[in-house]
C-alpha cells in the first residue's frame, strides 16, 4: 500500500480534475473500492456541519430515488427499529381514538384532526366552501339595490326571511322564507362572470335535492317590478307567514 497523498498533492490533483467528468468504467471502479473500505463514524462535529450545510437544501426527486434504491434491501438498525416503535396502534397518527373530535363552525359536521390541525387552527371549517361563506357572510357588506328591492316587497307583505343565510353548507342565499323557499338576487355583472352561472345552476340543483324551493330573479327583471318577482314565488309556492329560524 502506498504512501498517503500530501496536501499539497491533493490540491494539485483537485485541481488537474476541475470540469472533467470520470467514465462510467472508472467511477464504477471506485464505487467498489469505496464499498470495500471501512470508513470511521462521523464524529458529531461532522455530522453537525453537514445539518448546517444542507439545512434548507431541497433533495430533487432523481437523488431521492437513487437514495431510495441504495438503501432497498438494507436491514434497520436497532436504533431505527426503537424509534419507529410506537408509531402503530393507539400511538398512531391515523387511529380515531388518538385524533380529537371537532364540529364545523358553519354546517357543524364532525370529524376527527390529529393534534396538530388543533394548534394550526385549521379546524374551523370542514371545507373551503364552509369557510368562504363563513368570511362572506361576516364581512362588511352593503346590500345592492336590486335585494333591497326585494326586502321591501317581503316587508310590505309581512312575509318573514332571514337575510344572507347559509344553508346547508352549499351556499349563502339572498333571502330565506318559510316552507324551505329561497329567493336569489341575481346582479347583471357579478352572475355573468365566465363560471359563474354553472356554478349558480349547481347550487340550484343541490339545494332542490335537499328540498328547497329556489327561485332566482336577474337584475332586470327586479328592477322592472320587485312586485310581480314576489307574485311568481308565491303563486308556486305557498309561504306561510309565521316567524322562523334557520
Amino acid at each position: 500500500m502506498g504512501k498517503p497523498f500530501t496536501e499539497e498533492r491533493k490540491r494539485k490533483i483537485s485541481i488537474a480534475l476541475t470540469g472533467k467528468r470520470a467514465s462510467d468504467e472508472t467511477r464504477a471502479k471506485m464505487s467498489k473500492s469505496a464499498k470495500k473500505r471501512k470508513h470511521p463514524p462521523f464524529s458529531e462535529e461532522t455530522k453537525t456541519k453537514i445539518s448546517n450545510t444542507l439545512r434548507g437544501h431541497v433533495v430533487s426527486k432523481e437523488t431521492r430515488g437513487k437514495i431510495s434504491k441504495a438503501l432497498l434491501g438494507r436491514p434497520l438498525s436497532g436504533e431505527t427499529i426503537e424509534k419507529m416503535k410506537g408509531r402503530t396502534g393507539e400511538k398512531a397518527s391515523g387511529w380515531r381514538g388518538g385524533k380529537i373530535e371537532v364540529k364545523c363552525k358553519l354546517c357543524g359536521q364532525s370529524r376527527y384532526v390529529v393534534p396538530s390541525v388543533i394548534k394550526s387552527n385549521e379546524h374551523t371549517f370542514c371545507s373551503k366552501r364552509c369557510n368562504g361563506i363563513w368570511a362572506f357572510k361576516h364581512s362588511p357588506k352593503k346590500d345592492t339595490s336590486i335585494e333591497r328591492a326585494i326586502e321591501e316587497e317581503l316587508a310590505k307583505r309581512e312575509i318573514p326571511y332571514l337575510k344572507q343565510c347559509p344553508v346547508e353548507g352549499i351556499a349563502l342565499v339572498d333571502f330565506l322564507l318559510p316552507d324551505n323557499t329561497i329567493i336569489q338576487a341575481d346582479g347583471d355583472y357579478w352572475h355573468n362572470l365566465p363560471g359563474r352561472k354553472n356554478r349558480d345552476s349547481n347550487q340550484d340543483v343541490l339545494l332542490s335535492f335537499k328540498g328547497y324551493n329556489v327561485f332566482r330573479f336577474e337584475e332586470r327583471k327586479i328592477k322592472q317590478s320587485a312586485k310581480r318577482c314576489i307574485d311568481r314565488v308565491l303563486a308556486k309556492v305557498a309561504v306561510n307567514a309565521r316567524t322562523f329560524t334557520a
